[in-house]
């Protein structure tokens, strides 16, 4: 699964982590594995992409944002897990993990994952992933750590 935040500098070429971020995901696929995305992911990327430059977003036309969201879709697989599944495994982790605020995004994530039997997820920021990784549901793996192995 990969996230928002690499999804985020694989889309802009000026970022200083695209290349990495690209590489990564080459290797995934050289490997044989499908990167692919659910729509959260999606959503998320709607809004960054639209969101103002001067509040950390691209600053993208609605239009322009449809554009690359299309382009996504082109590149990378978009899954869709079952509603009731995810939904009921995600009450579950946030009990589960006591996860509150901007964690529950995360655990949201985990969900579709365990949902659709997806174990990885390709981010930035595996500690936003590090209650649910060592309660063993999920493996955060970052795209440095992609490169290294």
């Amino acid at each position: 699964m990969i996230d928002s935040n690499v999804l985020a500098p694989y889309l802009d070429p000026d970022n200083v982590d695209h290349e990495q971020v690209k590489q990564a995901l080459a290797a995934l696929i050289e490997k044989k594995l499908r990167p692919c995305y659910v729509p959260q992911i999606a959503v998320e990327m709607a809004n960054f992409l639209t969101r103002p430059a001067i509040d950390n977003g691209f600053g993208f036309t609605p239009d322009a944002a449809a554009g690359l969201l299309d382009g996504l879709e082109r590149t990378f697989t978009l899954l869709f897990p079952d509603a009731q599944v995810e939904y009921r495994l995600f009450r579950d982790l946030k009990r589960e993990l006591s996860t509150s605020g901007k964690q529950v995004h995360d655990i949201r994530i985990v969900a579709a994952c365990r949902s659709l039997g997806i174990r990885k997820v390709l981010t930035q920021n595996a500690r936003h992933f590090a209650r649910a990784a060592a309660a063993g549901h999920i493996e955060a793996i970052t795209p440095a750590a992609t490169l290294a192995s």
